[in-house]
């Protein structure tokens, strides 16, 4: 098996409601899968639990090697696996920091965080690249947005357009260079 660090990130599209059996799959495979994960109240008639969903329905991460045929040929063979998610034509490569973020935004959802809205009273300004470097989203990389007067980031997961959008406390924010 290669080191890990060197491997890259992959999306697959699953089946609907196949995410979990997916993961499972492709663990047993000796692929590195990554299924974010959060609980949400759910809510019948006689009762509410929190049940596990996942973060991006329909799709998994996944940290392999895919240079050979024989590798994509193992992957798509697991079960509920539907396809690589491609960008022209080949699978596209999800950047490490995008995986951080959401590994982060995920533990700490489950975690039942709050983070405070603020007024931003520095040269922060919608649409900048930012990073998170404190509290509990420490480490973070996205977006910054402006909602009902609220400071917001986005982490955005460009290959398959979707993105996690929450308050944030300004003072907890730094601007980066765009694509940094």
């Amino acid at each position: 098996m290669q080191n890990q660090d060197s491997l890259q990130w992959y999306i697959c599209h699953t089946e609907p409601r196949g995410e979990k059996i997916a993961e499972k799959g492709l663990e047993r495979l000796g692929f590195l899968p990554f299924l974010p994960k959060i609980q949400k109240l759910q809510q019948w008639s006689d009762r509410k639990k929190l049940v596990e969903f996942p973060l991006f329905g329909g799709y998994i991460f996944l940290q392999a090697d895919i240079d050979s045929i024989q590798a994509r040929r193992r992957i798509l063979q697991a079960p509920k696996i539907v396809t690589f998610v491609r960008h022209h034509g080949q699978p596209a490569v999800v950047p490490s920091e995008v995986i951080r973020s959401v590994q982060i935004l995920a533990a700490e959802w489950n975690d039942g965080f709050t983070v405070e809205g603020a007024n931003a009273a520095s040269a922060l300004k919608e649409g900048d690249s930012i990073y998170i470097v404190d509290g509990p989203l420490k480490g973070v990389h996205g977006v910054l947005q402006q909602k009902k007067n609220f400071p917001r980031v986005l982490v955005f997961v460009e290959s398959i357009g979707q993105g996690i959008s929450f308050e944030v406390d300004m003072r907890n924010v730094m601007k980066t260079a765009a694509g940094e």
